[in-house]
């Protein structure tokens, strides 16, 4: 549906500003896909831990790089890029999204 998504007030308190205008844009997409696969806890964890690893296993990710890492390895700054391999001299079509992976 195109109708435009309910935000409540307390639900986005942490959410930077332009995520709220985002949610609010009928024009804005987003992909969530959520699987629940049953693997053992440490094999998840060495998947999400392991950044540089993302493009081998993540679709449409073409790049990752890891930005910074707390002292107790608690979270990840990182860089993950994702796009289309054209083919062409264009090479990837993409965007590169930063995140906070929180272990």
């Amino acid at each position: 549906s195109l109708d435009a998504p309910e935000l409540h007030e307390d639900d986005n308190t942490n959410d930077h500003e332009f995520q709220n205008l985002a949610a609010q844009d009928r024009l804005s997409r987003s992909l969530a896909v959520h699987r629940t696969i049953p693997v053992p806890i440490h094999v998840a964890y060495r998947c999400v831990s392991d950044i540089a690893e993302y493009p081998k296993w993540m679709p449409l990710c073409t790049s990752s790089k890891v930005l910074s890492v707390d002292s107790k390895r608690k979270a990840i700054s990182c860089e993950v890029g994702f796009g289309l391999e054209t083919g062409t001299v264009l090479g990837n079509v993409g965007d590169a999204i930063r995140y906070q992976v929180a272990l």
